[in-house]
C-alpha cells in the first residue's frame, strides 16, 4: 500500500511541474479547467505525502493511524467537492473544509510522530506538537476571523511559525529513522530465514531425541 501512495505521490509532483511549466511558458492559462485541474492534482499530492507516514501503522491495524488516514482521506473528498460543484462552493462550506483539513493535517502529524517515536525525546516532541498547535490555531483564524486574515502583516507571524514546524519535524524524522530497529529484507530472503528456522527446529528436536535415547541407555 506504500508503494501505491508513493507512486501517486510522485505522478503528482510531476503533473504539477508539468502543469506550472506549461503555464510558465504561456502553452497553457492557468484558469477556468486548468486551475481545477492544478489544484486537484496538488490536494491529491499533498494528501499523499501527508499520508506516506500513516501507512505503514495502517498496515499494522493501528486504530490512531486508520482515524487519522480516514480525516485526510475526507479532507480531500470536501476540497475536490469545493473545487468542483458550483452549488457547493460558499463561503460557509469553504471555511468548514479548510477548518477541517487544517485539523486534519495537526492531528495525522501528532499521531505519527506519536506512536513512532513513543516516550523517546519527549521533550522535544512536546515543543514541537506545541508549534504544531499554535501555527494550526494561527491558520484555523486566518479562515475563519475576517481580522485577522485582512491583517497586513500577517506573513510576519506566519512564515517563521511554518519555518521552525519544518526545523522541528525534519529532527524528529531524523530521531525517528534513529529509533527505528527494524531491517528491510526481501520475500526471498524471508523464506530462506523460515527455511533456517526449520531446520534449526528440527536438527535441536533431533539431538534432544538423541539425548533421551542415550539417557535411557
Amino acid at each position: 500500500m506504500k508503494k501505491i501512495v508513493s507512486t501517486i505521490t510522485i505522478i503528482s509532483v510531476i503533473l504539477l511541474s508539468i502543469l506550472l511549466l506549461a503555464s510558465l511558458f504561456e502553452v497553457i492559462k492557468l484558469s477556468g479547467i486548468y486551475l481545477k485541474i492544478l489544484l486537484t492534482i496538488a490536494t491529491i499530492f499533498i494528501a499523499s505525502f501527508v499520508s506516506l507516514n500513516s501507512i505503514t501503522l495502517v498496515e499494522k491495524k493501528n486504530k490512531f493511524a486508520i482515524i487519522s488516514l480516514g480525516l485526510i482521506s475526507l479532507s480531500v473528498v470536501l476540497i475536490l467537492l469545493m473545487i468542483w460543484v458550483k452549488g457547493i462552493n460558499s463561503s460557509i462550506y469553504n471555511k468548514v473544509t479548510w477548518s477541517f483539513a487544517t485539523i486534519s493535517i495537526f492531528f495525522n502529524f501528532v499521531v505519527n510522530f506519536r506512536l513512532k517515536l513513543e516516550n523517546h525525546n519527549i521533550v522535544l516532541q512536546g515543543l514541537t506538537y506545541t508549534f504544531y498547535a499554535l501555527t494550526s490555531i494561527f491558520i484555523l483564524l486566518m479562515i475563519n476571523v475576517k481580522t485577522i486574515s485582512n491583517w497586513d502583516k500577517i506573513w510576519y507571524v506566519l512564515v517563521p511559525l511554518i519555518l521552525v514546524n519544518l526545523v522541528l519535524t525534519s529532527i524528529l524524522l531524523i530521531q525517528g529513522k534513529k529509533e527505528d530497529n527494524s531491517v528491510m529484507i526481501s520475500k526471498k530472503e524471508y523464506q530462506e530465514l523460515l527455511k533456517i528456522k526449520e531446520e534449526y527446529y528440527e536438527l535441536t528436536k533431533n539431538n534432544s531425541l538423541v539425548d533421551k535415547v542415550s539417557y535411557a541407555k
